[in-house]
């Protein structure tokens, strides 16, 4: 029996991982009963981090070949709730096709089994193991950066403002809640979609390590500087592999501590949740 995935990625990355960890889930579910034919489509026209030909320069495409059959890169979603004699059974959000996130088409149509299936990622939350979704050269070049910075042993701060919004008005409300991290640690990881919070933080001192991001100082808060270099491939492509290079350092840290304006978690720490590294949200 067939089973078909689409990823739109239309979010940020810490949705689109998340996203692959719930489809890996509910396919590694649908095994077991039964399902045995496993196509993906990935539709990458709506983001702003992978062009459809750079795909395989972060991901490993072994790691995706271990679930699916078939792995293809599509320039037009599908937006049908049919797909041959399969057929959309979720789309997560209640969007429409094609739209968002991902879409779950299969063979037979639905029932309780199929459902019960995704239900045992997405709304149980059973412990997952850790994936290794990064090919070697960016696992490499990971490994490298954290030597270079001297990153061993840290804590880290990751301070999440509203999308292309700075805040720098809110800081001064947790400065005593960072005077106590960076008082009681000698090595502080810092992440942040919000170049000027990145600024404040230096007062701080050498106790604050940050990577040394190309063209950040230039557009600012994190989903701005796609904006900014739209055009610019080689400028997108650096900043992607910097965003993942982030994630992977916090998850690596003794503890996370989460400042928000968000008001909920951040999928940005996906990896920290994953590798049961601690989250503390301020």
């Amino acid at each position: 029996m067939k089973v078909l995935v689409q990823h739109t990625f239309n979010t940020g990355m810490g949705d689109f991982l998340n996203c692959i960890y719930e489809y890996f889930h509910t396919c590694e579910n649908l095994k077991k009963i039964g399902y045995n034919d496993f196509s993906i489509k990935f539709s990458l026209n709506k983001n702003v981090y992978l062009h459809k030909d750079l795909f395989f320069d972060f991901f490993k495409k072994e790691t995706f070949e271990t679930i699916f059959n078939s792995i293809e890169i599509i320039d037009e979603p599908i937006v049908s709730v049919k797909y041959g004699n399969m057929e959309r059974i979720i789309s997560i959000g209640n969007a429409d096709p094609g739209a968002h996130l991902w879409d779950l088409f299969v063979e037979d149509g639905y029932d309780e089994n199929v459902k019960n299936a995704f239900k045992q990622y997405s709304y149980q939350k059973p412990e997952i193991p850790y994936i290794d979704f990064f090919n070697d050269n960016i696992n490499k070049k990971y490994q490298n950066l954290k030597k270079e910075y001297g990153l061993e042993n840290y804590v880290s701060i990751y301070y999440r403002t509203h999308d292309l919004q700075d805040n720098e008005d809110t800081y001064v409300n947790f400065e005593s809640e960072f005077d106590e991290i960076i008082k009681n640690n000698d090595k502080i990881y810092v992440s942040s979609n919000a170049y000027l919070f990145k600024e404040y933080v230096k007062k701080y001192g050498d106790k604050i390590v940050m990577y040394n991001i190309p063209g950040e100082d230039v557009a600012g808060n994190h989903y701005n500087y796609n904006r900014v270099f739209y055009d610019n491939k080689d400028m997108i492509h650096l900043r992607t592999e910097f965003v993942l290079f982030e994630m992977l350092t916090l998850s690596d840290s003794k503890e996370v501590n989460f400042f928000t304006l968000w008001g909920r978690e951040s999928n940005f720490l996906l990896l920290s949740k994953v590798k049961e590294t601690p989250i503390i949200t301020k």
